[in-house]
């Protein structure tokens, strides 16, 4: 202020300026500024104050100053004013010191320029508000009359900002903008303060933002209420009334229909309820319902037009559907359709909000719980994988127990499945547990997180049922999966897709899709079309044969949404390949058969091409290779024996010393060529497989324990080279036929072929691999079962290992032919 009047002071010295525009320019803060101001200028223009008022500004408050310092400056006995606060259309409103209870004060007094109060409104808005006692509005601490005449009124100091400050926050997209509740909160308060007016006789008719004015500790105060009108008792205490119909008072945004229309008489708490329904749009959308290019407009719309829509009128915020209603409700033309009251409007707006917050309160018991439940499951899945290893190495121990072990031995043995059995239903029991979890969050708070992770534990039960085949335990979790997925598992879930194959020219091509019977899997028609082929979920078999080239089974299965992708490349047609068959390579899933003593973990392998011979060697081929090796001695030592060696079973005639199948054996039982060859061990068979290639020119070799895994499963996991299921006169087995299970020629049991066309992987002989055991590497892994094997022992992930010398009755083997590229 000082640096101002230095300037005007010279100004006026210097005869720029006029005293008098000089001292209109003047902004003083109080009265003692105002007086030395004036006494500098008149110095500094050589005259004397005089006794007649002159117009100066106060903080943008006009107001009039005689040489006294008043009567239009604010002056009061018994406060001390100090500092405009803010003007509105009435008064200015200051900041003041009350000496007797030492308080600030805020006193609002009349504008001077305003003349005579004929209307008694000034009064009448300091009695309305006294009369009130309620926290949402601001009290009345005193009234009267300053030494010039003009009415005050004294009320508490409200330190804070307007909701139009907050509402110019969110329009900013400030930091510090409020979010959507809190300010529904606020607007809750005001309705409820204005429902208490309307319960005392009195409507605001100035409802805004810039009368709304918020505490710094939370106090919500409806203001200014200058404009208010008293109903019927409180009509009688108020002096006059100028505001009859055809006057128009209060902000045009925020009016009410029948304010603009003048019609006085019709104005009453309904109107409030407009004005509310105004800030509530105001609230939602950071918006006004109303706009208009002029005023005229702008009051044509506020009267005529219906309001728009919130969540139209704001698609960048998210406007609760209800409350968009509500507040259409609240800025109907009609008043009849309008919220009954303003304590209605606070009512509704609160259980708005009691329902948000409980369901923050149930959306966070339900995070709570889907967190609980998805450790329960990760802990499940890790103690899950733990024990089926724990489990194989069990199995493992089982099947190598000799009969002979000491009970101590084997009770041990049997004590440890027992107590693993025991920790496999307390695992399942932590699956349980999660479940359950998942289940009270969802019913809390429908979440896709929650399906998603239901889907997922139900997925992994889905494939257990099906890898124990289990088809009803497989279809009840594949209907939980459905209930639950939102997309991650449709491809799963799907019954249909498609085949497109790539084939040698000319080939024929059929297509079969393996279909149950009881324990087997046989071939149903299925049809094919030049490029690819719709075909639903399953497993089939492509047939191919093509000219020139070794004839093919190639198995592959249908996925839902997938299009299998089946390329054929089979070698050239060889002398003998009749006795081949040509393995397409592909990628497999392997192991994972509980119930195969010895079975692997579950794996998935990539294997090449081969061709396998499609029958365990023959006692007429192992004939053939004895009489090949031309020394008698080595022929010998690689003869069909007994474990001891003591007895030679093929042994060579004396006088030519050549071998021959013999018609009798040692035990009167006679021998047919087609039998296949036992009682041989992995060195035989790896002496048979170099004299096969060297004598047929290609590369001969046993199988590795995947190679035949994948020969007799295919690509579908089945767990018996025909099916899922068993029947005794499905293979050669321990009980196939009556009597001793002696052996019969290969392939006597037609249905023991895999996927490819291999024959008899199930029975008749347990099968050397190339393969070394992983625990020992002079042991070889051997696959498959025997003429007296049990059921279980012919499923074909059955494997057992033993040492390369080992020759034991049931012992024999297959080949396989290596293929280029």
């Amino acid at each position: 202020m000082s640096d101002e009047v230095s300037v005007l002071t010279g100004l006026v010295s210097e005869g720029v300026v006029d005293l008098d525009v000089a001292l209109r320019l003047l902004r003083p803060r109080t009265l003692r500024e105002a007086e030395d101001a004036q006494a500098r200028m008149h110095e500094a223009a050589g005259t004397q104050r005089e006794d007649q008022a002159f117009e100066t500004t106060v903080d943008g408050v006009v107001g009039a100053f005689d040489s006294e310092g008043g009567p239009d400056f604010p002056y009061s006995e018994r406060y001390a004013l100090e500092t405009v606060l803010g003007a509105g259309g009435m008064g200015s409103v200051w900041l003041a010191h009350d000496p007797v209870l030492g308080r600030a004060v805020a006193i609002k007094v009349r504008h001077a320029q305003q003349g005579e109060d004929p209307e008694g409104r000034f009064f009448f808005e300091a009695r309305v508000t006294g009369g009130f006692a309620h926290p949402g509005i601001i009290p009345v601490y005193d009234a009267g009359t300053l030494p010039d005449g003009r009415p005050f009124y004294a009320m508490p100091q409200v330190e804070g900002r307007s909701l139009a400050d907050v509402l110019g926050l969110g329009r900013a997209g400030a930091p510090e903008a409020w979010p959507l509740q809190r300010l529904l909160r606020t607007f809750a308060r005001v309705c409820e303060a204005m429902a208490y007016a309307h319960d005392q006789g009195v409507i605001h008719r100035d409802l805004k933002p810039a009368n709304i004015l918020l505490g710094r500790y939370g106090e919500v105060y409806v203001a200014d209420w200058g404009l208010s009108r008293g109903l019927a008792e409180t009509e009688r205490v108020r002096p006059g009334d100028a505001t009859q119909d055809g006057s128009m008072l209060g902000t045009l945004h925020y009016m009410a229909p029948e304010q603009i229309d003048g019609q006085m008489s019709e104005i009453g708490p309904w109107s409030d309820v407009y004005s509310l329904g105004v800030l509530l749009f105001e609230i939602l959308t950071l918006k006004l319902p109303f706009t208009g290019s002029s005023r005229i407009n702008l009051m044509f719309q506020v009267a005529r037009s219906p309001a728009p829509n919130p969540v139209e009128a704001a698609p960048e915020r998210e406007v609760p559907a209800e409350l968009a209603a509500l507040c259409l409700e609240a800025l109907a033309k009609d008043r009849a359709e309008r919220p009954a009251s303003a304590a209605a409007l606070a009512s509704r707006i609160g259980a708005w909000l009691d329902g948000v917050e409980a369901r923050a309160r149930r959306e966070a018991a339900a995070t709570e719980a889907l967190q609980a439940a998805r450790a329960g499951a990760e802990t499940y899945q890790q103690r899950r994988l733990g024990l089926e290893a724990e489990a194989q190495a069990q199995r493992s121990a089982e099947a190598t127990l000799p009969p002979e072990a000491p009970l101590e031995e084997r009770l041990a043995v049997w004590g440890r499945r027992q107590a693993l059995e025991v920790r496999g239903l307390e695992v399942e029991a932590l699956l349980s547990e999660a479940v359950g979890r998942a289940e009270a969050a969802l019913a809390q708070h429908d979440t896709d997180a929650g399906h998603a992770l239901l889907a997922r534990v139900f997925a992994h039960k889905m494939l257990d049922a099906r890898r124990a085949r289990d088809p009803a335990g497989e279809l009840y979790f594949r209907a939980l999966v459905r209930r639950h997925d939102r997309g991650a598992y449709a491809d799963r879930l799907a019954q249909a897709g498609a085949l497109r194959v790539s084939a040698p020219a000319g080939a024929i091509l059929r297509a079969e899709r393996q279909r149950p019977h009881g324990p087997l899997l046989l071939p149903e028609a299925a049809p094919l079309s030049a490029e690819e082929t719709p075909l639903p979920v399953g497993s089939y078999i492509l047939v191919v044969e093509a000219p020139g080239r070794v004839p093919a089974r190639v198995p592959f299965s249908i996925e839902g949404n997938r299009t299998a992708e089946v390329r054929i490349s089979a070698p050239e047609r060889f002398p003998g390949d009749e006795a081949f068959v040509y393995v397409v390579g592909g990628r497999a899933a392997l192991g994972g058969d509980d119930g195969a003593p010895g079975g692997l973990p579950a794996y998935v392998a990539d294997v090449s091409a081969f061709l396998m011979a499609r029958h365990p060697v023959t006692v007429a081929e192992y004939v053939e290779f004895l009489n090949g090796l031309g020394d008698p001695a080595l022929a010998v030592a690689h003869a069909p024996r007994s474990v001891d060696g003591s007895r030679v079973w093929i042994a060579p005639d004396p006088v030519t010393g050549q071998f021959s199948v013999p018609s009798v054996d040692a035990d009167g039982d006679a021998w047919d060529p087609r039998w296949p060859v036992e009682m041989v061990s992995y060195d035989d068979a790896v002496a048979y497989c170099a004299w096969r290639s060297k004598v047929s020119g290609a590369t001969v070799r046993l199988p590795t324990e995947t190679e035949w895994a994948y020969a007799a499963r295919g690509v579908d996991g089945r767990v018996f080279p025909w099916g899922n299921g068993f029947h005794p006169s499905l293979c050669m087995m321990d009980r196939s036929r009556a009597g001793a299970p002696v052996p019969v020629p290969v392939g006597s049991f037609p249905h023991d072929t895999s996927p490819f066309g291999v024959m008899d992987m199930a029975g008749l002989v347990i099968e050397w691999t190339a393969t070394p055991d992983a625990h020992d590497p002079e042991r070889r892994v051997l696959r498959g079962g025997g003429r007296r094997a049990p059921e279980k022992s012919c499923r074909a992930e059955t494997r057992r290992s033993n040492t390369t010398s080992w020759n034991s009755v049931q012992f024999g083997f297959r080949v396989v032919r290596e293929v280029s590229g």
